[in-house]
């Protein structure tokens, strides 16, 4: 076998390694240990007591997808499901500032 082949079956089985020990966190909390409970994080939101969570940003409702760009903006595509008026795409400049519907009149900003 090549050596290139070799390196792409290492490089396969340390992905799928790491996909597995991945997966083995996530799922019920039946078996966790004490001290692994639940607590308030902020927002709202409950998770592990190292986590913190915030409020971003206020925006659309029934949002769909969002990313962020090379320059840190946020942006949110909102789709309804049967409602329409606020689908579109929405760019947050900053953390708190207001959402801007970019993109308007589609019936969905994902279909």
């Amino acid at each position: 076998m090549s050596q290139r082949a070799q390196a792409g079956r290492r490089s396969a089985a340390l992905a799928a390694t790491l996909i597995l020990l991945a997966l083995t966190g996530c799922g019920s909390s039946a078996g966790s240990s004490p001290g692994t409970a639940l607590v308030s994080i902020g927002a709202g939101l409950k998770g592990p007591s190292a986590l913190r969570a915030s409020v971003y940003a206020h925006g659309p409702i029934n949002t769909a997808a969002f990313t962020i760009d090379p320059s840190g903006r946020l942006w949110v595509a909102a789709a309804g499901l049967e409602e329409h008026t606020h689908d579109g795409v929405y760019l947050i400049s900053a953390a708190g500032a207001p959402a801007v519907r970019v993109i308007s009149g589609e019936r969905s900003a994902v279909e």
